[in-house]
């Protein structure tokens, strides 16, 4: 009886910690919106929802309109950057508390690519959502990064010993395991001033730096899963929304502890004879490449004629695949991307957003039954991809505009922001844990 008894504990215990297993796998967080939207005062109110339960809200003021915002993939913390003054702050969407950091952001007149400014270019979370980077003014001709500590409280100038040679400074990205961040600059390097953007690595606390091969033009890296590598395109435009290059690089080896003055690098592209331009390069789980190009220099009877294709690249053994796709990739190649996603407007008359799923190619047609979208460059997929936030109104009356929840499973409206007479704005997303809330 007695064995029986602790046997039967046993098995209850067993079942009990599987149960307890099964539940902790489960997504338990909330999906926040972030907006903002003019008020009667001249300032801004930033504010947030979380959808679909709507358990979470609240808003802040800042002085005028946000000229930038990032927000990590989870977190509770978001900032944004007040485009009148540059001053960088970050809110708590948990207490509503709103921190101005004291270094202002980089100058938007100074910045190399605006649109992408505005998309947070010169703002990064940190993975875990705890630390912000950020570029920062420092003088007239010198930018920084700068590293904010939300739990210490405490702002770093990461960069202070590098010998940076203008302003032109951006952030790409935070390595996946936090330690890490990659960005594009000028600076002198073995006595040598190198005049066009180029590509660096520095670790978390500003102890360690890495410069890639100063010879590479580069202008936005982007981290394997593995952190073995970094690609970027080559030659970038400077161009509202410009994520083209005319061809990849990748860096090989990039932390590795090795004499090598710096790390290994090769291009994609062997075609010496044509010109292709890559968009949305995105590394894929298999060490794969996935991206769209198009050949600029094709002509047929005398009338350019550039041909688009999805291809992926495998970076083991440097080959090229190109991916069968029914649709017309240059429309693709106006639209916004969000991780392994891009989304992009119907043509004129067209309210639908559509988007490809890069990586597999997959295309989705969302259709959206409400008049007057005013440009995929205002629109916001959740983390989720069940909703699509985007700003109305534009063409009808600037002053009116409102910022509209989609639902895409129900193709219906979720909830509308605004007010008459008032400007609003999309923002973006993050997800807060269910259990920090």
């Amino acid at each position: 009886m007695r064995i029986y008894v602790v046997i039967h504990i046993v098995v209850w215990m067993l079942l009990s910690t599987l149960s307890f297993l099964g539940k902790a796998k489960e997504v338990n967080s909330l999906d926040i919106f972030v907006y903002s939207q003019s008020d009667q005062n001249e300032s801004w109110v930033v504010g947030w929802h979380s959808v679909p339960e709507q358990e979470l809200a609240g808003q802040v003021h800042v002085p005028s309109a946000p000229a930038a915002f990032a927000a990590p993939a989870m977190g509770h913390y978001f900032s944004l950057v007040d485009s009148e003054s540059s001053n960088v702050y970050i809110v708590d969407a948990l207490d509503t508390s709103l921190v101005k950091l004291d270094v202002p952001a980089l100058y938007k007149e100074a910045f190399a690519y605006e649109h992408e400014y505005i998309l947070a270019r010169s703002m990064r979370w940190s993975p875990d959502g705890t630390t912000l980077a950020f570029v920062g003014q420092t003088t007239a001709n010198r930018a920084d990064i700068y590293s904010y500590d939300t739990i210490s409280g405490k702002l770093v100038n990461l960069t202070a010993d590098i010998r940076f040679t203008s302003d032109l400074l951006n952030l790409s990205a935070w390595s996946p395991d936090g330690r890490w961040l990659a960005f594009t600059g000028q600076w002198q390097q073995n006595s040598r001033e190198i005049t066009w953007t180029t590509g660096g690595i520095i670790s978390s606390d500003g102890e360690r730096f890495v410069a890639l091969d100063p010879k590479e033009p580069v202008c936005k890296l982007i981290w394997s899963p593995t952190q073995e590598y970094v690609l970027s395109p080559t030659d970038c435009l400077s161009r509202p929304g410009s994520q083209d290059g005319t061809d990849l690089v990748i860096f090989a080896d990039i932390l590795a502890e090795t004499s090598a003055p710096v790390p290994t690098s090769w291009h994609i592209s062997s075609d010496t004879k044509n010109t292709w331009r890559y968009y949305y390069p995105t590394w894929n789980n298999d060490l794969t490449i996935t991206a769209v190009r198009s050949l600029v220099q094709l002509v047929i009877n005398g009338t350019p004629a550039p041909k688009f294709e999805l291809v992926r690249y495998d970076v083991k053994n440097r080959q090229v695949q190109v991916i069968p796709v029914d649709t017309q990739l240059q429309l693709v190649t106006t639209g916004i991307q969000f991780g392994n996603k891009v989304v992009w407007k119907g043509k004129s008359g067209d309210e639908a957003i559509h988007s490809i799923d890069l990586p597999t190619g997959t295309i989705t047609y969302i259709p959206v039954d409400y008049p007057d979208i005013c440009s995929v460059f205002h629109a916001r997929l959740s983390p989720n991809e069940t909703y699509l936030a985007f700003v109305a109104g534009c063409g009808q009356d600037t002053l009116s505009s409102e910022v509209v929840i989609w639902d895409i499973r129900e193709s219906s409206i979720f909830l509308k922001i605004g007010s008459p007479g008032l400007i609003a704005s999309s923002l973006g997303w993050l997800s807060v844990s269910k259990s920090t809330s």
